[in-house]
């Protein structure tokens, strides 16, 4: 293992125990380790985790930023799965396909291209050369990746009942492939089968917690149910993981303001969190406010509560807040 994989391994082994922003953190030290990695290896690093996150706009902005950079590196296959992934959550399936037709020429034996390249073929209808997923069965062997791939493909073209019989395929050989935990479980959301949803996406979310959408998905598991306890216990768990998303930590305070003998100094510090993370947000401050006003700091509440103004669409609580808080004023 050369110094550059070492040094991938170490910030993958940070990343499975700590999460994206500790990984982030550590990629980012000034110190003598970074300094002997080339930056543009670095900076796929970063992308790769902002990648998995689902934080494709963070991670397209240092794919965009180091792609002269990597040409001539060995490392390229990675930067182009990358920046495959991005341009395919965005619809840009046309630049999608170029990357992947240059990219496999180069990397005739990687999964990931391949698997890539039957969904952005699929999308832009084209059938005279395109590679189905049982020739990729063939290919590799009938590797469970390529089953779970074709189960992600199947679920997204709304064949739910082929999508769930090969996730179950895979679960029987492989119980922890969150992949497939995934794939049952929203498809049990989409049933309404609300119990069995969260059972598979709580064990993918304890194997692997990194994903926005996962955990959103069990706080409105809660939602529907209207289990209040539930939904804050679920952005709870989120924020372990996300602890500077700025809608996690609004959703949290959203629930707090409106739940019985909250913790006021607990409300306020995640209002002050809420206004660090999300600042353009007139909701921040408007909640932020209301936060102070519960916990009896009238002052600090009127102060924050004027930023809302500033804003072109002020919610009508803003008013209401702001009459209450006149009124005490006054006295």
């Amino acid at each position: 293992m050369n110094s550059i994989e070492y040094w991938k391994e170490g910030i993958e082994n940070i990343f499975q125990l700590h999460g994206p922003e500790m990984a982030l953190q550590a990629i980012s030290v000034d110190n003598e380790e970074n300094r002997e990695i080339p930056y543009a290896i670095r900076e796929i690093a970063k992308a790769s985790i902002f990648y998995r996150g689902a934080n494709y706009e963070e991670a397209e902005k240092i794919i965009n930023t180091i792609s002269n950079e990597i040409k001539e590196l060995v490392y390229q296959a990675e930067w182009q799965v990358i920046a495959i992934g991005v341009h395919v959550f965005y619809k840009r399936y046309q630049e999608a396909l170029k990357v992947l037709e240059e990219s496999i020429k180069v990397n005739p034996n990687n999964l990931d291209l391949y698997n890539q390249l039957v969904y952005v073929q699929d999308k832009l209808g084209i059938k005279s050369y395109s590679i189905s997923y049982p020739e990729l069965l063939k290919k590799f062997n009938d590797h469970y990746e390529v089953k779970i791939e074709y189960a992600s493909y199947l679920f997204y073209q709304k064949e739910n009942d082929k999508a769930k019989e090969i996730a179950l395929e895979v679960i029987e050989k492989d119980p922890n492939n969150v992949k497939a935990l995934d794939i049952l479980g929203y498809i049990a959301l989409e049933n309404m089968e609300d119990q069995k949803a969260y059972d598979y996406l709580i064990k993918s979310s304890e194997i692997w917690p990194f994903n926005k959408k996962r955990l959103q998905s069990l706080a409105n598991i809660a939602l529907l149910n209207r289990d209040k306890e539930g939904e804050e216990k679920a952005y709870r768990y989120a924020l372990q993981f996300y602890k500077t998303d700025g809608e996690f930590n609004l959703k949290l305070l959203t629930i707090l303001l409106n739940t019985p003998n909250r913790d006021t100094n607990e409300v306020i510090e995640l209002g002050n969190k809420v206004l660090q993370y999300l600042p353009n947000n007139v909701r921040s401050y408007f909640l932020c406010a209301y936060a102070y006003y519960l916990g009896g700091k009238i002052q600090d509440a009127n102060n924050i509560l004027k930023e809302c103004y500033a804003f072109k669409e002020i919610p009508q609580g803003v008013y209401e807040l702001q009459e209450k808080i006149n009124t005490i004023l006054k006295k």
